[in-house]
């Protein structure tokens, strides 16, 4: 590995620190966001999340209901062969419209991102994909600790490519803490059989 780039130092910088770097002027330079993001849609709200995490986006034609599940549970589907949970990301990081679309008709086809870890294969229902933003192309807003941010959030990207455009940036290790409670949720009156 070679030594880094001035930008990737200050991109680390402001992603350690959570403040951003001040140029030789004085003046705020944004670091650039050294990983590449699957941008997307749930509701009015634009996302992102670090591609690492994605393995596809699917349209999901058909999914079954999950008796006795949580309700941020949609379904399950058929991806392949293999069957998979479709999780409501709103309702899940309790983000504003989480309960918009959940009176969703089962048989109506909806768009999921196909979260893949070691640990686990999900899809999160959103309502579409924009865009995939290659490493370094957004401009990173770190969030201030203590303007009561959603724990959910990680920062702000700016494109300058789409400049009426902010992604709101999601914590993947929120989002993965938030799926393994689901995983391993404790039923009610279960003794520790």
């Amino acid at each position: 590995m070679g030594t880094p780039s001035a930008g990737s130092v200050s991109a680390h910088t402001a992603r350690s620190t959570g403040r951003a770097v001040t140029g030789s002027g004085g003046d705020v330079t944004l670091p650039r966001f050294d990983h590449s993001v699957c941008v997307f849609w749930v509701g009015a709200q634009c996302f992102g999340l670090q591609s690492s995490l994605v393995g596809e986006v699917f349209v999901v034609e058909a999914r079954v209901s999950v008796p006795v599940a949580p309700p941020s549970v949609v379904g399950l589907f058929n991806l392949r062969g293999l069957p998979v949970a479709l999780v409501d990301i709103a309702q899940l990081l309790e983000l504003p419209d989480g309960a918009a679309a959940a009176d969703e008709p089962v048989d109506r086809a909806v768009v999921a991102l196909v979260l893949r870890t070691g640990e686990l294969t999900v899809g999160l229902r959103i309502r579409k994909m924009e865009l995939v933003l290659p490493a370094g192309q957004g401009l990173y807003h770190p969030i201030d600790q203590g303007a009561g941010e959603h724990p959910a959030v990680a920062g702000f990207l700016e494109l300058p490519a789409r400049p009426d455009l902010t992604v709101t940036l999601l914590d993947p290790a929120q989002l993965l803490s938030g799926l393994r409670r689901l995983r391993y949720r404790e039923i009610e009156g279960d003794e520790g059989e």
